[in-house]
């Protein structure tokens, strides 16, 4: 069996049209109401998902873990890792290969990236540069969310402790998963950003990141 996992805060109006589309392909479907207000785990039980509650929120990193946990129990063999507000297109899921990680890319080759700010793009862009640099791996996305695990990549990357907690997140999970010899690839999405606000801490754990990597 293959599942999907999604963090969801206030999603109450998109999280039972991506179960569907999820459950439609034949996935299970963890979500992870991470301190909603509004109705998003209850619209996601009825929809047919096994949602973890949160009283407040965990953040990003903590809820997927769990959800990740969750996933190594249910014997998933596959795991999507995807966006509950709509920017990712369930379309998009590639053909499960030899691969333990599969990274959804916003700046590949037949990828397409709407919405948002013009700034964030360029650096999200610049990020990817920096990391390459500094890992010498050629990502094009090293802070994309959707993604897909094998059984073998999450057993492997689900114990270890994360030095963040939001976007920059996923930038310690692919190191971790390179660093540890897991086979990595990436394929083109068709991205539509949010309304995301950009803070301080975004900037200051990145720089953090970034170092940690470079130097180790």
């Amino acid at each position: 069996m293959n599942g999907a996992v999604i963090t969801a805060l206030n999603e109450a109006g998109t999280i039972a049209e991506l179960v569907y589309q999820l459950k439609q392909r034949g996935f299970a479907v963890c979500v992870v109401n991470d301190g909603s207000t509004d109705d998003t785990g209850i619209v996601a039980e009825l929809a047919g998902a096994y949602v973890i509650h949160h009283g407040k929120p965990h953040g990003i990193g903590k809820s997927l873990v769990e959800a990740w946990r969750y996933a190594i129990s249910a014997g998933w063999e596959y795991t999507v890792q995807i966006d509950a507000g709509g920017s990712h297109d369930v379309n998009d899921i590639p053909r499960f290969q030899n691969v333990d990680v599969l990274i959804g890319s916003r700046f590949r080759e037949f990828a397409s990236y709407s919405g948002g700010s013009k700034w964030r793009r360029v650096g999200r862009k610049l990020a990817a540069k920096l990391l390459r640099f500094a890992t010498h791996e050629k990502f094009t996305d090293w802070t994309s969310g959707y993604r897909v695990f094998s059984r073998k990549a999450l057993q492997s990357l689900v114990n270890i402790h994360y030095m963040t907690n939001m976007h920059t997140w996923q930038i310690e999970v692919l190191h971790e998963a390179t660093e540890r010899g897991l086979s990595v690839s990436e394929f083109p999405i068709h991205y539509k950003a949010g309304n995301s606000t950009f803070r301080l801490s975004m900037l200051d754990d990145l720089i953090k990141v970034y170092l940690w990597i470079l130097l180790t």
